[in-house]
């Protein structure tokens, strides 16, 4: 298989669990909180809309790291993908705010390795926003 002429039309991702690590106020204190861990499966080429991975209220200071935490992930059905440590992860720096909601949006990246193999790359592109909603 000449992976340079494969086009991926799937990619599913067993996520196991999603959690964030948070600086509290000034910086003084730090925790790994668990966002959801509830097994989900997500075909990424499915979606059409932002999806929300979870949700829940946390006390004011920095989100420093996001990771998801994937079991396993499938191109096209049947091309076993390479997640190297396990989880993927992104460093968004957003400020969580007492009274308003901080949405963080994570883009995964599908880099082939030639031989028919595709890695899922560990690091994640992130974005936060921070609202009244």
């Amino acid at each position: 298989m000449n992976a340079e002429n494969v086009t991926l039309t799937s990619l599913v991702v067993n996520i196991s669990s999603v959690r964030v690590h948070r600086t509290g106020a000034l910086d003084l204190t730090g925790e790994w909180i668990t966002l959801n861990d509830t097994p989900r499966t997500l075909d990424i080429f499915q979606l059409n809309s932002v999806t929300q991975l979870s949700s829940r209220s946390l006390p004011e200071g920095t989100i420093n790291v996001v990771r998801i935490d994937v079991a396993s992930a499938t191109a096209n059905g049947s091309v076993s993908l390479i997640v190297p440590p396990g989880h993927l992860q992104a460093e968004p720096s957003a400020q969580v705010i007492g009274g308003m909601t901080t949405s963080i949006v994570v883009m995964p990246h599908v880099v082939c390795t030639g031989n028919g193999k595709f890695l899922l790359t560990p690091e994640l592109t992130a974005s936060s926003t921070t609202s009244n909603d």
